[in-house]
């Protein structure tokens, strides 16, 4: 009877992650499924229905796993270029300098000039908040 529990309950949980839409809700759903069909397996070596769902559980599990990895590449910004490089460095020497101001400057002009400087977008995030705090605090 646990058996056949287990069993089920690795049926319910692969349904419930594939209706869910949401990848990471998916993935715990099937995870646990998993789980499940190997209580399942434990418990009766010659379950065959549940050896060939843990099976076909697991291969999905996988391409979900690759489906995720490749939309984060996609989302990663390219790697910067030599001359993004060398604005970080030039802007990087203007904060340590205290003028953000120019570190800024330096960072936005090179990023008209060249996209991969998005690259370091956080740190020109980072730029504008300290140069909003600092205009604000010279008021």
């Amino acid at each position: 009877m646990q058996e056949q529990a287990y069993y089920n309950l690795g049926n319910t949980l692969y349904r419930l992650g594939e209706a869910g839409g949401d990848p990471q809700k998916m993935q715990q759903a099937w995870e646990d499924a998993l789980r499940r069909f190997d209580g399942a397996i434990k418990l009766n070596t010659n379950n065959a229905d549940a050896k060939f769902n843990f099976e076909f559980v697991k291969k999905k599990l996988e391409e979900l796993k690759q489906q995720q990895q490749q939309q984060q590449d996609q989302q990663k910004p390219p790697d910067p270029s030599e001359e993004a490089k060398k604005a970080k460095a030039a802007a990087d020497e203007a904060a340590r300098r205290r003028d953000y101001r120019r570190a800024l400057e330096i960072m936005e002009n090179q990023l008209q000039r060249d996209p991969t400087t998005s690259y370091y977008s956080d740190y020109i995030e980072r730029l504008k908040e300290v140069n909003g705090v600092k205009d604000s605090a010279h008021r």
